[in-house]
């Protein structure tokens, strides 16, 4: 079953946010998920451990959270954890070492969270990079996307217009759907639970319109996840070079720049 693998060289990009996110909307769709928490700070296992405790908000039944992930051991955690289940998340620790390495090898996606600001995107082409590299070794394309995140809900600035357009100009490929900067998105580390588990006696909720549009976001690109899944050049804008290149019957499918 796909493998999803989150990775970020730089800390605060929103990854382990945006992994049990996707991680929980899946699952919301009825599908069995594991999530490998091989992170060294343990955000996924914690949010797990205040699921179980006697004041959090309750884990979903169909997600399975596996901490103990290791060098040695990750390869082996990612072939067993995609038999038993209909999506596997992989949340990664931000240095570059083996166990990214072979998370990568192993991955049906890997998405690079990044704010739109020059250190993360700095901190991005170095994980880029990682993934060529992977890609070299096992001569096979890496199905690869960035994904905006933490951006503010409200004002866009010619700065991260910039950044996100330079990234496009190099045709790293991103998802269209921003996963933006929301209250919402980082109660279930502090309650347990997921976002649709919020409520009004919730004294830190936000307003209801805020969780509307909140789970509005996170559907959305759950769906975006999808369908690059499935197709990796979903929504990919290729050079006409590029475009030549494809077999007869796909190139009416994508876009041209």
């Amino acid at each position: 079953m796909p493998v999803i693998a989150m990775i970020s060289p730089k800390g605060g990009a929103g990854k382990s946010t945006a992994n049990l996110i996707l991680a929980c909307e899946f699952a919301r769709s009825a599908n069995s998920v594991a999530i490998l928490d091989a992170d060294p700070n343990h955000p996924v296992a914690t949010w797990e451990a205040l699921c179980k405790s006697d004041d959090g908000l309750p884990i979903p039944e169909n997600i399975e959270v596996i901490s103990d992930v290791t060098e040695k051991n990750i390869v082996d955690q990612i072939e067993q954890s995609a038999e038993k289940h209909d999506f596997v998340f992989v949340d990664l620790e931000g240095t570059a070492n083996l166990a990214v390495s072979y998370a990568i090898t192993f991955s049906d996606l890997v998405i690079i969270p990044v704010q739109a600001s020059p250190l993360d995107a700095r901190e991005a082409a170095k994980a880029i990079l990682l993934i060529e590299t992977a890609e070299k070794q096992t001569r096979r394309s890496i199905n690869h996307r960035i994904l905006w995140a933490r951006n503010n809900t409200a004002i866009t600035t010619k700065l991260s217009k910039n950044i996100v357009k330079e990234f496009g100009d190099q045709f790293v490929p991103d998802f269209q759907t921003q996963l933006l900067e929301r209250v919402a998105y980082k109660l279930p580390y502090r309650y347990g639970g997921t976002i649709y588990d919020l409520n009004e006696e919730i004294a830190e909720a936000p307003s209801a319109k805020a969780l509307k549009d909140a789970r509005a976001n996170s559907l959305a690109l759950a769906k975006e996840v999808f369908q690059v899944i499935q197709d990796p050049l979903h929504g990919v804008h290729l050079t006409l070079e590029q475009v030549r290149a494809l077999p007869a019957d796909q190139q009416r499918d994508y876009c041209v720049n």
